[in-house]
């Protein structure tokens, strides 16, 4: 979904209380935030119930969406302050295991030409970069969050984003040669 058209959704939600601009802006934003809540909370349905009560209080306030310059930054920075309230209130409890839910669900306008097969591909590289690195490259990629958003949100250093975003570029490159052989005569490899 591209900002202009968030900005037109929540221009219907606040202006108009449009439910369906609601609907599609919090199926937008679901599973990146789930996944970003997991890498806080550890418990994946108790992140699921967290995303939704911060999109029921984004409704219950959406007359003052039209105030918020960056949607996906305050979307992220509720989510983040809601999974830290969730671990104090659970603080003696043990976190349970989860399972990984990242799905990468979007494809950007150059991929039209991207068969299905090597989409499928590319699909199956994003879901197999490290946990912290994925959530990284999703934020950056899918929600188009700057290196320094993504380093306050998840209060880590942009040296640390730009690393992780290094690391996942570079085996991204690696797997999509091994499935796109064409790809090889596009990167040089560097001698030393």
């Amino acid at each position: 979904m591209t900002n202009k058209q968030i900005a037109d959704l929540i221009h219907l939600i606040a202006q108009e209380d449009d439910e369906q601009a609601f609907a599609a802006l919090f199926r937008h934003y679901f599973n990146g935030l789930v996944s970003f809540g997991c890498s806080i909370v550890k418990n994946h349905q108790a992140v699921e119930d967290i995303v939704e009560d911060v999109f029921v209080k984004i409704w219950e306030n959406r007359t003052l969406l039209l105030a918020v310059n960056n949607i996906s930054n305050y979307i992220y920075v509720a989510t983040k302050h809601a999974c830290l309230n969730y671990i104090k209130s659970k603080r003696n409890q043990p976190h349970e295991a989860i399972g990984e839910t990242l799905l990468y669900s979007e494809v950007n306008p150059e991929s039209r030409f991207v068969n299905s097969e090597n989409v499928n591909s590319i699909i199956h590289l994003i879901n197999g970069l490290p946990p912290r690195c994925r959530l990284i490259f999703k934020m950056i990629k899918d929600e188009d969050m700057s290196y320094a958003e993504v380093a306050q949100l998840l209060n880590i250093s942009v040296r640390t984003v730009n690393a992780q975003m290094t690391i996942a570029t570079a085996k991204m490159i690696e797997g999509l040669k091994l499935v796109m052989p064409e790809l090889n005569s596009c990167y040089i490899k560097k001698t030393p």
